[in-house]
């Protein structure tokens, strides 16, 4: 999880982008991530 905040607009934010990415890699798609809100260590495999 983010912990760069809590409880903010920003957390729910970061975890958007984190379900949507994970989401995308399990119908198979290549995701890459560079953004420093949302931590690629956080992608599945």
């Amino acid at each position: 999880m983010c912990r760069h905040f809590v409880s903010t607009a920003d957390e729910d934010l970061c975890m958007w982008g984190l379900d949507l990415a994970n989401l995308a890699r399990s119908y198979g798609l290549e995701v890459k991530i560079s953004d420093p809100l949302i931590p690629s260590e956080l992608i599945m495999p």
